[in-house]
Parts: structure tokens; C-alpha cells; sequence
């Protein structure tokens, strides 16, 4: 299957300019998304690599002047490299599979070509002089054909001086398909492609061919007239997509479909009949529909109401179109253009000034909880050594603190997706909590120097209901600091620290317990020193780090690995001279380690170093790092980033946080600069770095202990099903987590889920091979993986992906045959449907794995 594209667009118009010092181009902790658009944001496509895509009537992004065409990086900042100042109006815009980039609108030239109304780029903006397909009036609309063809629709009569009207088909050198010729009597605003390659059309036509058509029809692939598919609109269709159970989405300005009272939405059974059971009732225009990743359904435009609910130009929508009651972002004006990230998060496009009372200038993104992706500060009072993040996305935060802003929070906190407090999570801890990991079903195991938690006695170890209440029924009872904590795939949980008994059976250091907290009494590796960190290999042996010089009494100096029975693997014998705090394996099973040694199995390499997987030191990984290193992560792309008491590395200033190359090389683009030590380190599953430490700003930005920064690269993720529905895949790449022990799991309804096995690593990602799903039915597919962080690295984040999945019994030959590929089969929703899922106006247009990848304009 291909990456995914997901894509999106559309309408509306206000020139205005509003500067905002957020959008720098460098790692900053300003972390919100603010591009700052002086005008209409029309069209929006996240590109294969991450990177968005806008177009529409602005002429600066920030104080940067872009004509009607700009590109930003996955933080929002803009790409400085990518400018190729077009003269009017950018409606629609598509990335082809070799990265170039189809743009159309009413513009008439491109620097100082003169080039009308479509025009190919080259990935880096730079035009392709070799496309010039050359029509006589504006193009609103363009979907992708897998053959590489181009539909494109709007107000033209001719594509270089052969009469076309309103839609034409081009090759992929921009000729035209002469064999295409659909002939519609007024403007075509939007596009979508059905999995089968026939065509919805959406716009002000009244006629088709010569056929009576009324706003809306249905083309075959040779564009011909479908003239079995009437769902008479009585008015303009601005966007539509098919779902992959071939019903079909319509938005616009109509206020009736097929003889029934409809305003402005409506959803059509696969043969153009109304769907009845969904009746919205919007009070004004839809110009942008597209389906999310789960099923779920966004809208946007002008309304302000769904049927009795108050919804400002934006909305979710259930599977079953039905209105989402948690979603209830607020747009402060017309939202033209929606396109879900493959994070989950919303790109927002159109004609206002504020989201949900946020300054925002026309374009912005929200969480998928529709709360705003926007700057957090915290401001604590005392430092931060654990950060896990969970499932849902919330973070949950520990340390030796005892307020969150002006809130008491002692030593344990949880913030939402957007940066603020959760106010219903306050467990309320007497000492300090090193260690976090969030499992499966919502629960979270808490390690640490307290001895009471919300009052109860707990002695070092607790484990926590979603809710922040006290597990009752698993109290483990460690006489001294538990430090760090590792769930393994059979439910067990490894515990490391500096206690000598565990429920008062002696276990010096180490100790395994079971998934209720009592016990495992085969397991004793018995360190004489303590242990600060943790790792479990693929193969189930554990590697484990610290202050100790020996395991069950075998000189061990502050490094070991165990066998899965808790016996020393006597094979593994790295023997650092000094303090080992933390420790992660890469994909490629080489071990990173920091801490405060200056020497490796005799080999001179200080604080930072990199294991082969028998323990012997990797001579070409040496960077020159002046301090101790406290924690270490990994990216999916190899990158690694490590925070602690440095300043320099390699002779570059760094202070305290920085990011290596996967070779060992300093990162030059990355240099938050925090001032004073960073302790802890996590990952957001869209990128954003978290970090805690003793600091109190970071870079010119006032950060009290705790800060999520910028991540100069996208993340970028892909959970697909195979088309024979035997294997499932999740691809992670760039700035996404590195990820282990993942799980696959499905689900009749996104609720109730069900354990598909664990996954295998592969080039890129994960997988799952000897499933057996069922065609023809919705389902929902999960995939779940753990990320080790904080403080020794003993802290643990579960980051997940959700897709709703349908597939077809046999994939379906379209009249005029073009090469479907896997993706006339399978698909998650909306894939099968094919086109830009928003086509027109809308915005439509954000699928995953789609056979068309495109965004359009009414």
C-alpha cells in the first residue's frame, strides 16, 4: 500500500494582515501551530513527508511575504525554501507520487511566467516547465487517478483552445484526454472519485451531456453520463466523497435533495437515493466535509447551528451522522478547507480570526478532541523527573512539585491534549514519583519515594485507575524508592530502585512482580547497587543500568543484562567506570547509554555511548558530549535526543538538550537551549518533544521546570490493512516515537476490543501477518506501542493509532479501466470511496490510502 496523503481545501475570501511573533522557524517552546495567513486559506494538503501545503488569497504567512501559495513545516513554521509566488487565486492543489505538485485556481502566471489557471511544480516549488495544459477560466477542483491522469473541473470552456466544458480530463503530461468529454452546461465546484473510478460531481450545472442534471450527478470513467444515479439538489453542491460502503456525502447550499426537505447536508445511499435516516438541519452552507481516520465525519462552513445545537462553522459528526457532542470547536468565521493529519490532529482553513477564543488568522489546527493546538506553560515549582504519555493522548507528569500554575498539585499531574490542567486528576502523592507507565486498559503504575497516596498508605509503588483514584487491590509494598518500572508483553511488571524487600520478601534493587502486584518469587537477580534503569529486548532479556558492581554476585559494573528468568546473561559484559542513568535498544538492536562514565570496556567514551548488541563498544558512534547525560529517546528516523548537565557537544554549544544523527553527529538544526538541567524526555505521538528538569526558561521563552517544544521534523504514521485482510501494517517514520512491543487489536465498534497478537519489526514499522478479517462490514483496527522516557529512562509512553476498516469481496472493474492497485480493495473509511472525499469546496479530500489524493475549491 502507499503512504498516505491525507488532503484537503476550500472557500472563502478576506484580506487582512495580523502579525504574531509565533511563527519562528526554528525549536522553540512556543510549541502551538500559528501560521498566521494575512488572507484566506482556500485549499490544504499534508504532503507524503509531513509537510502542509496552502493555498488561497493570502500574501504573507507571518511578516514572510507567500503569494497565494506557501509550504509549512509539520510545527507550523514556514518552509523558507519554498516559494513560488503565484499572481492570483490558489483553489486546489495536489501532490503527484513523485512529489510534485499540481496547483489550480484564476492565476496567469508564476514568477515572471505567464502560465494560466493550472501549472505543475516541482517538489521544491520550482515550475515544471514541461506542464501546461493551458484552459480559458478558472479551475475550482482536481482529483488523481491511480494512472496518473488529472480530472479537473470549474469554470472553463476550452483546455488549450479545444472546447472543454467545465470538466476535462488531462494526461500525465498535462495533454488532454481527448477520450474524455463530459460537457456540463455551468461550473463544476467539486470533484470526488468513487473506488470504482466513476465520478461525483458537485456545482451549479443544470445539465450533463445534454441530460437534465440538477447540481449534482455521477459520471462513468470515460465521463459519460451514470444516468442511473439523480439525486436532484435544488441548489449549489460545493462538496461531496463517498464512504467506503459506497454511500455518499453531500454539502452545500441546497436546502433539498430528491424532493426532501435537506439543509445543506445530506447523505445518499450508493445509487443516489436519499439516505433518510440522517437529517441534520444545518442553518447555512457546508462548503467542506471530510472523513476522519475512525470513521468519524468533519464538517465545515458557514452554519451556526446543527439541528438544536449550537456549532460555530465546525463540526463532528459520528459514523452513523449523528452530531458529536464532545467536539465543540469554535470558529470565529467561515471554515472552508478540513484535513485530518495522520496524527489525528485537524488542519483548519478558511476566513476567521479566532478558534475557540484564540487568535488564529485563517488557518489553524486542533487536536482531535477539537480543543486548540496551542503553547503550553505550566509554571511549576519544583522539577519533574517522570512524564508517560497515554493512550488518549493526555500526559501525566511527576516529580518533587507541589503546584501546577497556581493550582495545588502535589507531585502528580495530568494535562489534556491541549496543555491544560486536567482538574478531575489529583491523586495526591507525599513524595516524589520517579517513574510513570500508563497500561493498556487506562491504569497507571507510579513508582517513587512516597509512602501515601490520596491518603492511603502505599510504600514506593502504586497503581492508579484512569481517574487518578488508588487501585486498592494492588499494593506491591517496597521498603525504599522505587526508580524505574517496565510492563512486559505477558502482563508482568519489572521494578527497579533501591529497595532491599518487596512485600517483605527480600529483593535487593530488582524484582518482578505479577499483574496483580503480589510477587514473582522465581524472579531474583539480586543487584548489590542500585538500579536506575531499565530496557527489554525483543528476545524477552532485560538490560538493566545503575550503581551497582554486581548481579547475584558476579562483578557487574553498572551495566547487565538479564535472561528472561532473571539470571545474569554472563555473556553481556559492558563495564562502565561510572554511573549509568539510562538506557535504550535501537531498532537495530545496538544499545545507547548515558550517565556520568568516562570509559566503556576499557575504551576512553564520556557520558554518552553505543553498544553492539553483544556488549562490546561501537568505536564509530563517539560524540563529544562535556556532561552527564540523565535520559535518552529515540525517533522513528534514528535521531536521538538526550537531555542532562552538558553544554557543548562537538565543540557546538548545547545546553542541556540536544539531538544527535543517528551516526552520533550533532543535529545542527535542533538547539532548544534550556538553562538549567533537563532530566526528562518524551514524545507526543505527533512529534512534540516534553521535557523537565531543573530549568527556568528555554530558549527566550520563561519555562518553569517543565516545557513541550517544537520538533523541526513531522511525524508521520500509516495503519493499513492488506487487501485479502490477512495482514496489518503500521508504518512510523520521521520525528514519530520509536516504539516497542506493539500490539494489534480490532473492534466491532471502536469500544470493545479484541487482541490480535504482537507485532514484528520491520523495515519502517510493525506488523501482523495470518489475520482473517471480515469483507463487506465496518470494523475498527488498533495498533499500540510502548516508548520508554524521563528520568533514567524509567518512565513509559503508550502511543496508539485507530482506523476504521472496510473491505470489499472483490474489487470492482470500472467501465473504462484504470490500474486500481490494492486500493480498489482495500481500504479504511473513506479510502474506497475514492476521490478527494471533499472535493469541492469543501475540503473534503483527507483519506488514507485513497486512489485519489487532491484538495478543491467550490
Amino acid at each position: 500500500m502507499r503512504m498516505m496523503k491525507p488532503m484537503c481545501l476550500f472557500l472563502g475570501l478576506c484580506l487582512m494582515w495580523y502579525g504574531w511573533p509565533g511563527n519562528a522557524g526554528a525549536v522553540t517552546a512556543w510549541d502551538g501551530f500559528d501560521p498566521d495567513a494575512n488572507g484566506s486559506v482556500l485549499s490544504i494538503v499534508q504532503q507524503a513527508d509531513g509537510r502542509i501545503l496552502i493555498g488561497g488569497a493570502f500574501w504573507s504567512i507571518g511578516v514572510e511575504p507567500r503569494n497565494r501559495i506557501a509550504r509549512l513545516n509539520g510545527d507550523g513554521s514556514l518552509d523558507t525554501g519554498f516559494k513560488p509566488d503565484v499572481n492570483g487565486l490558489v483553489y486546489s492543489m495536489l501532490e503527484q507520487s513523485d512529489g510534485k505538485i499540481v496547483i489550480g485556481g484564476e492565476f496567469t502566471g508564476i514568477g515572471v511566467v505567464g502560465i494560466r489557471r493550472i501549472a505543475r511544480l516541482n517538489a521544491d516549488g520550482s515550475l515544471d516547465f514541461g506542464f501546461s495544459p493551458d484552459p480559458n477560466g478558472t479551475v475550482h477542483s482536481m482529483v488523481l487517478q491511480t494512472d496518473g491522469k488529472i480530472i479537473i473541473s470549474g469554470e472553463f470552456t476550452s483546455i488549450g483552445e479545444i472546447e472543454r466544458n467545465h470538466i476535462a480530463r488531462l494526461n500525465a503530461d498535462g495533454s488532454l484526454d481527448t477520450g474524455f468529454n463530459t460537457d456540463a452546461d455551468n461550473i463544476i465546484a467539486s470533484i470526488a472519485l468513487q473506488a470504482d473510478g466513476k465520478i461525483l460531481i458537485g456545482g451549479l450545472f443544470a445539465n450533463i451531456g445534454g441530460v437534465e442534471r440538477h447540481f449534482i450527478a455521477r459520471l462513468n470513467t470515460n465521463g459519460t453520463l451514470d444516468t442511473g444515479f439523480d439525486p436532484d439538489a435544488n441548489s449549489l453542491v460545493n462538496t461531496l466523497f463517498q464512504e467506503a460502503d459506497g454511500k455518499i456525502w453531500v454539502g452545500g447550499h441546497f436546502t433539498a435533495i430528491d424532493g426532501a426537505e435537506r439543509h445543506h447536508i445530506a447523505r445518499l445511499n450508493p445509487d443516489g437515493s436519499l439516505d433518510a435516516g440522517v437529517n441534520l438541519d444545518m442553518d447555512n452552507a457546508v462548503f467542506a466535509i471530510t472523513p476522519q481516520a475512525d470513521g468519524k465525519i468533519l464538517i465545515g462552513g458557514n452554519f451556526t447551528t446543527i439541528g438544536s445545537e449550537g456549532r460555530n462553522h465546525i463540526a463532528l459528526l459520528e459514523a452513523d451522522g449523528t452530531l458529536n457532542a464532545g467536539f465543540d470547536a469554535e470558529a470565529g468565521g467561515q471554515v472552508s478547507s478540513l484535513c485530518q493529519q495522520a496524527d489525528g490532529k485537524i488542519l483548519v482553513g478558511g476566513t476567521f480570526t479566532t478558534i475557540n477564543g484564540e487568535t488564529r488568522n485563517n488557518i489553524a489546527r486542533l487536536n482531535a478532541d477539537g480543543s486548540l493546538d496551542a503553547g503550553v506553560d505550566l509554571s511549576l515549582d519544583s522539577s519533574v523527573s517522570s512524564m508517560a504519555l497515554q493512550a488518549n493522548g493526555q500526559m501525566v507528569f511527576g516529580g518533587g512539585f507541589s503546584t501546577v500554575g497556581a493550582i495545588d498539585r502535589q507531585k502528580i499531574a495530568r494535562v489534556n491534549t491541549d496543555g491544560s490542567l486536567d482538574t478531575g486528576f489529583d491523586p495526591g502523592v507525599n513524595g516524589a514519583v520517579f517513574s510513570l507507565v500508563p497500561q493498556a486498559e487506562g491504569k497507571i503504575l507510579v513508582g517513587g519515594g512516597f509512602t501515601s497516596i490520596g491518603g492511603n498508605p502505599r510504600n514506593h509503588i502504586a497503581r492508579l485507575y484512569a481517574d487518578g483514584s488508588l487501585d486498592t487491590g494492588f499494593n506491591p509494598d517496597a521498603d525504599s524508592f522505587v526508580i524505574s518500572m517496565i510492563e512486559q508483553t505477558d502482563g508482568k511488571i519489572l521494578v527497579g530502585g533501591n529497595f532491599s524487600s518487596v512485600g517483605g520478601v527480600s529483593r535487593n534493587r530488582i524484582a518482578r512482580l505479577n499483574a496483580d502486584g503480589s510477587l514473582d518469587a522465581g524472579f531474583n537477580p539480586d543487584s548489590n547497587g542500585i538500579v536506575y534503569g531499565m530496557a527489554r529486548q525483543t528476545d524477552g532479556k532485560t538490560l538493566i543500568c545503575g550503581l551497582f558492581t554486581a548481579i547475584g554476585g558476579v562483578a557487574r559494573n553498572r551495566i547487565a543484562r538479564l535472561n528472561v528468568d532473571g539470571s545474569l546473561d554472563t555473556g553481556f559484559d559492558p563495564s562502565a567506570d561510572g554511573e549509568v542513568s539510562a538506557l535504550i535498544q535501537q531498532t537495530d538492536a545496538k544499545i545507547l547509554i548515558g550517565g556520568s562514565f568516562t570509559i566503556i570496556s576499557g575504551t576512553a567514551q564520556k557520558y554518552i555511548a553505543r553498544l553492539n548488541e553483544d556488549g562490546t563498544i561501537d568505536t564509530d558512534f563517539a560524540p563529544n558530549v562535556d556532561g552527564m547525560i540523565r535520559t535518552i529517546i529515540q525517533q522513528a528516523d534514528g535521531k536521538i535526543l538526550i537531555g542532562g548537565g552538558f553544554l557543548n557537544i562537538d565543540g557546538s554549544s548545547r545546553n542541556h538538550i540536544a539531538r544527535l544523527n543517528a551516526d552520533g553527529s550533532l543535529d545542527t538544526d535542533f538547539d532548544p537551549n534550556a538553562n538549567g538541567d533537563v532530566l526528562s524526555l518524551a514524545q507526543q505521538t505527533d512529534g512534540k518533544i516534553w521535557m523537565g528538569g531543573t530549568f527556568s526558561s528555554v530558549g527566550v521563552l520563561e519555562r518553569h521546570f517543565i516545557a513541550r517544544i517544537t520538533n523541526t521534523d513531522p511525524a508521520v504514521q500509516e495503519l493499513t490493512v492488506s487487501s485479502n485482510g490477512e495482514t496489518m501494517t503500521w508504518m512510523r517514520s520521521q520525528a514519530s516515537p520509536k516504539v516497542s512491543r506493539v500490539f494489534f487489536e480490532s473492534s466491532p465498534d471502536g469500544v470493545s476490543w479484541t487482541g490480535l497478537g504482537e507485532g514484528t519489526r520491520i523495515s519502517g514499522g510493525w506488523t501482523i501477518d495470518g489475520l482473517s478479517f471480515p469483507t463487506d462490514v465496518f470494523y475498527f483496527v488498533r495498533a499500540r506501542g510502548y516508548a520508554m522516557g524521563g528520568k533514567y529512562n524509567a518512565s513509559g509512553s503508550l502511543h496508539e493509532s485507530v482506523r476504521r476498516i472496510h473491505l470489499t469481496t472483490a474489487p470492482i472493474v470500472p467501465d473504462d479501466p484504470i490500474d486500481e492497485g490494492s486500493d480498489s480493495i482495500d481500504s479504511g473509511d473513506g479510502d474506497s470511496g475514492g476521490g478527494d472525499s471533499g472535493g469541492g469546496g469543501g475540503g473534503g479530500g483527507c483519506f488514507i490510502d485513497t486512489i485519489m489524493k487532491t484538495a478543491n475549491h467550490r
